[in-house]
């Protein structure tokens, strides 16, 4: 492995040959939020002298081990100082490849940028791909502006990281053979709802040209008063009540204090007058309603005409919540009548909503009605949404779902959330045994690739090895599904779909 060095704002670092790219790992974005930066906006980082090695990722952001093991992964140890990135590149010279900035999923609590190696995307589409590491749980997303006013923001400051990393990769990424002025960021889960987030944030405006959101894109936002509920319990169990004492409490104080929290306060509602999800067991911590960083959420942002000359690519898999079934995490239900009662909870007509899932898949049990339901509620259906709320101010819109699983034992997770990263990143192999031995088709690998650095680099996700992809509209509505064989689907949740028309998303 041989050494090579890029010029950023800070100073001089020294990356290493690798994989086929040139890697610059742990490079900071921004000052360490340690002491009094805690709970604070990211500030810029001071510059260094001589040559800073950048030949490995050190730190992830503090975080509790992930609450099932089939999303565990390898990553840097945990270190409150994480404001740091890595940027992988065909090389550090003068050229103008596009700019992919990638978001990790994980609920807000758990994930890493160190998880990701870009090494396989940035080498065959000749793109350079940032990873970027932003707060999470308490330490990312705490509301304490009601508590103290010099706080503003706070409940947002893991976006703000994002804010921050896109204005290093704006000022910095020339140097590393990048495009100031093609950039595109992406995320799944979490990191696609922070894309969304970004969408519609004015911090953000202007710092991107293109987004792709993954498993998550009509998300909806905390409001202050829920956020306010989970700032008391969360001081409560660090035995604090001033900011300054939760800011020097020990991180791993928070954290255990962080593990005692609800997921959801009883009778809390986000920002909703309907089903609007926050994603399945949503979290204490996530991005919230605050007025400063975001005005809204997602949808009602994009309604009104939010950063409209984006182009947006939006994919969901197949089965989403199904991981969550198999893990046993789901309620078990004795007979439709349960499952129309969890359906009365966002369905106006749940005795329709249960006849319209059974005439989707007739051969269907009440768990799969089940999965398929939480699904549309929590991903499927704000997806569409969103997307139909894009087109009436940029046609520039496409659909894509990911359908391809395991044909072994462990089909039982089918397409399920979070299976098609390990494709886009050139990594298969490398899904938590979600596939058990199974090897995916390598063609699948390489067009999904293909199709998102199409996208990267002109807006449009056509490329070779996929049929003809129109643009989502509302009479087709038209998915291209990515699986063994990719095909173009016209409104394929048809049948369901219109259970959904009057139900706020």
């Amino acid at each position: 492995m041989s050494a090579a060095r890029a010029q950023t704002t800070a100073g001089l670092i020294e990356g290493v040959d690798r994989d086929g790219v040139t890697q610059f790992l742990g490079i900071p974005f921004a000052a360490p939020v340690l002491g009094e930066r805690r709970f604070r906006r990211p500030s810029p980082g001071t510059r260094w002298t001589g040559v800073r090695r950048a030949d490995a990722a050190s730190s992830s952001p503090p975080q509790l081990p992930p609450p099932l093991a089939v999303f565990a992964a390898e990553q840097a140890p945990n270190n409150e100082d994480c404001l740091q990135l890595n940027v992988y590149t065909p090389g550090a010279d003068a050229s103008r490849r596009p700019v992919m900035v990638w978001f990790y999923g994980g609920g807000f609590t758990i994930g890493s940028a160190s998880a990701y190696d870009a090494s396989s995307l940035s080498a065959r589409g000749d793109v350079v791909v940032v990873t970027v590491n932003y707060r999470l749980g308490a330490l990312g997303f705490s509301y304490l502006e009601h508590v103290d006013e010099r706080f503003e923001g706070s409940a947002n400051v893991g976006i703000l990281d994002q804010v921050a990393s896109l204005k290093w990769v704006r000022d910095n990424i020339a140097g590393f053979g990048g495009d100031p002025g093609c950039v595109t960021i992406f995320g799944e889960s979490a990191g696609g709802h922070s894309v969304g987030c970004l969408l519609t944030s004015p911090e953000a405006r202007d710092l991107f040209h293109r987004c792709i959101l993954q498993s998550s894109a009509g998300w909806g936002l905390r409001t202050t008063e829920w956020a306010a509920e989970i700032t008391a319990k969360l001081m409560a169990e660090v035995n604090v009540t001033t900011v300054e004492q939760l800011q020097g409490a020990d991180v791993d104080v928070i954290l255990a204090a962080q593990a005692l929290l609800p997921l959801q306060l009883p009778g809390a509602d986000s920002n909703r007058t309907g089903p609007r999800s926050l994603g399945v067991g949503a979290t204490p911590f996530a991005p919230t309603l605050d007025g400063v960083v975001l005005h809204g959420a997602v949808i009602d942002q994009v309604a009104a005409g939010s950063a409209a000359k984006v182009p947006v690519l939006i994919c969901h898999t197949r089965d989403e919540l199904q991981v969550f079934a198999a893990m046993g995490v789901l309620p078990q239900l004795g007979d439709e009548n349960e499952l129309g009662a969890m359906m009365a909870l966002s369905l106006p007509d749940p005795k329709a909503g249960v006849e319209a899932y059974r005439t989707a898949d007739p051969q269907g049990s009440l768990s799969d009605w089940l999965v398929s339901f939480l699904t549309d509620q929590n991903i499927h259906m704000p997806d569409f949404r969103l997307a139909e709320v894009r087109i009436r101010h940029d046609p520039r819109v496409w659909m894509a779902r990911f359908s391809w699983h395991s044909p072994g034992e462990n089909s039982k997770f089918g397409a399920c959330h979070g299976i098609e990263i390990p494709f886009l990143f050139g990594r298969p192999g490398q899904t938590a045994g979600l596939l058990e031995g199974h090897d995916p088709p390598i063609e699948l690998v390489h067009t999904l690739q293909d199709a998102w650095i199409a996208f990267a680099r002109s807006g449009n996700p056509n490329c070779a090895g996929l049929p003809e992809w129109p643009r989502y509209e509302e009479v087709q509505r038209a998915v291209m599904n990515f699986d063994a064989e990719c095909e173009v689907l016209h409104d394929p949740d048809g049948v369901v779909r219109t259970i959904w028309d009057d139900v706020v998303l």
